[in-house]
């Protein structure tokens, strides 16, 4: 033991825990020592108490040393087991420290041949970027040499086939000319015969349709008529049938159910469509009598030949007697012309720049190159 004041030993520690009591100052005073003696001896029976202790027995005294004992023991059993778990928390704690420097020093190994490869591996990758383009390089310059010896043999080869073009064309269209004339006047005669047996063949079915209508009761309802035109000299007319039988399809009625406009018989509607309430309705797009939806041309400007090697020539006119409301588009796009004797259909293009403009290219030998 260490003087007055000092901390206990473990073996001071011991001793007090036998006795229940922590001691560490018993070697300083006999009197102290005696009177511990004593209650040692009373507590063990040997000595009987001075003093009655509130009436407890030997044997409650007895049977509570005991399990004060046996708490003691538990007590030591707890603390040593304490001390091997911490012992083993050191040990724990040892390795994983030594794991986590060797863990971070094969971390800066790896990092390091990382570096090392992604190094080398740039180097590579540029070596190879500079093999690439000096072949690229040699490439570009080959295929350009080849390139141009083509386009000298095409140009050459083009002239040629232009040329050689141009006298075929010129027989081809005397040929033709003379060809369309003889078929011409062939096909006009054989026209005429086939008008003049469509027409009885069509009179005859007429006849027979409208019999036939007259005894089913089918008719068509006042027509209404669009107040815009739709192409050039065609205005669109609508009108619902009525009366169908129940037991008719109704689009084959609708169908074959002639009606006339502007007194011209027009044998069937080219729409038939039936609404949500069952109504039938027929569309008609009449191109003819519709002497407002009639445009005329304003006086064709001559733009000469156009940039392409097509031959054409380039004419432009405005559309005129346009009302508001009209499709110029589709008026624009079915108005013809005449050009120099011939009938064109339509422009090749309709534009909208300074009111709306048709555009004809026209073909003209002038122009050919």
């Amino acid at each position: 033991m260490g003087g007055y004041g000092a901390a206990p030993t473990r073996a001071d520690e011991r001793t007090s825990l036998s006795t229940g009591l922590r001691l560490p100052y018993l070697a300083e005073s006999p009197l102290l020592i005696l009177l511990v003696c004593i209650l040692v001896l009373q507590n063990l029976a040997v000595v009987p108490p001075f003093a009655d202790l509130g009436g407890v027995s030997m044997k409650e005294k007895a049977e509570l040393r005991h399990q004060w004992a046996l708490e003691v023991a538990d007590h030591g059993r707890a603390v040593a087991q304490w001390d091997r778990e911490r012992t083993a928390h050191g040990v724990e704690l040892a390795q994983w420290e030594w794991d986590r420097e060797a863990w971070r020093k094969e971390v800066q190994g790896n990092r390091a041949a990382e570096a090392h490869r992604s190094k080398e591996a740039a180097e590579e990758f540029e070596r190879g970027q500079e093999e690439r383009r000096a072949r690229d390089a040699r490439e570009r310059a080959e295929e350009e040499r080849r390139r141009q010896a083509l386009r000298e043999a095409f140009q050459r080869e083009r002239a040629q086939e232009e040329h050689e073009r141009r006298a075929a064309r010129d027989k081809f269209n005397k040929e033709w000319q003379e060809e369309d004339h003889r078929r011409q006047a062939v096909r006009e005669a054989f026209e005429q015969d086939k008008e003049q047996w469509a027409k009885e063949r069509k009179q005859e079915e007429q006849h027979r349709q409208d019999v036939e209508r007259q005894r089913l009761g089918v008719y068509w309802s006042q027509v209404r008529r669009y107040e815009q035109c739709t192409a050039f000299g065609t205005r669109t007319y609508e009108a619902e049938l009525l009366d169908i039988p129940g037991h008719l399809d109704w689009r084959e009625v609708c169908e074959d159910m002639p009606i006339e406009f502007h007194g011209r018989r027009v044998n069937r509607p080219p729409h038939c469509e039936r609404n949500k309430d069952g109504r039938v309705w027929a569309m008609w797009k009449i191109d003819f009598d519709e002497p407002e939806c009639t445009l005329y041309w304003a006086p064709l400007l001559d733009l000469g030949c156009t940039d392409s090697d097509t031959g054409t020539r380039r004419y432009e006119a405005r559309l005129m007697n346009l009302r508001h409301g009209d499709d110029w588009d589709a008026m624009c796009k079915t108005a013809p012309a005449i050009i120099h004797g011939f009938q064109f259909d339509h422009p090749t293009v309709c534009e909208d720049k300074d009111g709306r403009t048709g555009v004809w290219q026209v073909p003209d030998l002038r122009c050919q190159r």
